[in-house]
């Protein structure tokens, strides 16, 4: 059963998600993409080379050559080592709340890290990896809580009690908009 925290943190989102569907609507791409052509070498020059050095905890800016949705700052924080040469990577919420349970908030002050999409963490190559910039750094209790939601998401792990007020309500309805903004994200 919702409980009124958790509908009060649904419908903030579902405003925040409906203004940003309303946004990316009416925005006019062509003319970015004019200016990026008009001069490509003096853009290039304007952008720092990658930052190859990766480690855990790290914040990081991906290459918007990497992403299908290049409209979202591509954010991904590395919650852990996959492997030798791969890193498990989970990507924030471009949202201030989570829309569901494999959200988390981070308590991070900014909008673009506030919440981590657990849900839709990934393990990357090392060697993709690298064409990102690092941005910042996360707290280290914000990390292993977001790993331990990965856990809980993957294994059915049980969760500390203490935890469930900092992520999303359940999404049950298959008609709710929170399943057309996981099925975009997911890409």
């Amino acid at each position: 059963m919702k409980t009124t925290e958790e509908d009060n943190m649904l419908n903030v989102w579902r405003k925040q998600y409906l203004f940003d569907a309303m946004i990316w609507e009416s925005s006019d791409d062509e003319d970015d993409r004019d200016n990026c052509k008009e001069n490509p070498s003096r853009l290039r020059n304007a952008v720092s080379p990658y930052d190859g050095d990766l480690a855990i905890g790290q914040i990081r800016i991906l290459s918007p050559m990497l992403t299908l949705r290049p409209e979202h700052i591509p954010y991904v924080a590395i919650l852990g080592r996959w492997s030798e040469t791969s890193w498990l990577v989970a990507p924030f919420s471009r949202f201030t709340v989570p829309a569901v349970r494999g959200e988390m908030m981070t308590g991070i002050d900014f909008n673009f890290h506030a919440v981590l999409q657990c849900w839709n963490a990934k393990v990357i190559p090392s060697f993709i990896l690298q064409k990102s910039w690092k941005s910042s750094q996360l707290p280290e209790q914000v990390r292993i809580d977001a790993y331990d939601l990965f856990r809980h998401l993957t294994t059915n792990t049980p969760l500390m009690p203490s935890f469930q007020s900092v992520i999303g309500p359940s999404l049950t309805d298959i008609s709710d908009i929170r399943n057309n903004y996981m099925a975009e994200d997911r890409e």
